[in-house]
């Protein structure tokens, strides 16, 4: 996976995936914290990012899902658990063929490659939680934009 250290600061390489079903989004968070984001990961590297999110989803929850399209592409600098970050993000638009239970379940678990315990949810998006983030997804997520967009989000040491 693609992620670096130099010196005190981090460098992630995530791409994200998008997945609405009758009005609610697929949100996660690390069973421990309070943060919730879009389901993806980290790209393994010579993979393709569009290649990346269908690996994530499904090792993460079994689920088989198609691209549709990149919306967004993000720079964050943000600190988590203590560690400086610099994160370069790819937003995709998912679609999912299969009929499965995970669609009519509100809340169920997945683990990542490092073994790390998910909770998966399914949001109204009239009803994100408080803690969403990036902060461009709750509005870009109720109305998601037509074309590509280029998002910039710098959180502020004492936040």
């Amino acid at each position: 996976m693609i992620s670096l250290k130099q010196g005190p600061y981090k460098f992630n390489y995530r791409i994200a995936g998008i997945l609405i079903h009758d009005g609610k989004v697929l949100l996660h968070r690390e069973k421990d914290q309070e943060i919730w984001a879009l389901p993806g990961g980290r790209a393994e590297m010579m993979e393709p990012s569009a290649e990346t999110i269908v690996r994530e989803i499904k090792e993460e929850i079994g689920l088989d899902v198609r691209v549709e399209r990149l919306i967004w592409v993000a720079e964050q600098f943000f600190t988590y658990k203590g560690v400086r970050t610099h994160e370069l993000g790819f937003f995709y638009l998912l679609s999912c063929d299969q009929d499965t239970d995970l669609f009519h379940t509100p809340r169920f678990h997945g683990v990542t490659g490092d073994a790390v315990d998910l909770v998966f949810e399914w949001f109204s998006l009239d009803r994100l939680p408080e803690h969403l983030y990036p902060s461009f997804l709750p509005n870009g997520l109720k109305n998601l934009p037509e074309t590509l967009q280029h998002e910039v989000y710098i959180q502020e040491e004492s936040e």
